[in-house]
């Protein structure tokens, strides 16, 4: 039994690297390597969690038989559980990884009339910065001036229109 626990903790967590590198690091996977793509969650069934599984069945089978000289029924249930919590923990670790591939595109249509900024001094008609919170964080964004007076830097603005992502100002006026 201790060489098919060596044989699965070998094969599987030389797996889980070469698809850990070759796949996640570098990007070369096709379809078939991505099934928890699709959603935002991690599927219980991915090639990941399969690995993640084996991996820690078979180290853990391997060092209750030979260090812990458990009998071959619990060293059977601890590499179970374990292989369990792998599964698990590499569950946690990709949907923390999802999180942070989140899309940081700005909806800048969602700005309009709304308040914000001036971040440099606009000329008539000019072209600047300003801050603004757009889709709940701060911004810092380009935009033009359509009034006829220069907005001051720090100046309270308006968002008067944007039109292809370009965003229109014009100072607030109290």
């Amino acid at each position: 039994m201790v060489g098919y626990y060596f044989i699965v903790a070998v094969a599987s967590t030389f797996l889980f690297v070469l698809k850990l590198f070759i796949f996640d690091v570098f990007d070369h996977a096709d379809d078939a390597g991505h099934e928890a793509e699709s959603g935002d969650t991690f599927s219980f069934l991915s090639i990941q969690s399969i690995l993640a599984f084996l991996m820690g069945f078979g180290w853990i089978g391997l060092a209750a038989m030979r260090e812990y000289q458990l009998d071959m029924l619990r060293s059977f249930a601890l590499a179970i559980a374990v292989g369990a919590l792998f599964t698990f923990l590499s569950g946690l670790l990709m949907g923390s990884i999802k999180k942070l591939e989140k899309s940081s595109s700005i909806n800048l249509s969602k700005c309009v009339n709304e308040s914000g900024k001036a971040y440099t001094k606009f000329a008539s008609g000019g072209a600047g910065q300003i801050q603004i919170v757009v889709n709940g964080r701060l911004s810092i964004v380009n935009a033009i001036n359509v009034d006829d007076d220069e907005i001051e830097a720090f100046a309270q603005i308006k968002v008067t229109k944007v039109d292809k992502n370009v965003i229109y100002v014009q100072k607030l006026t109290k």
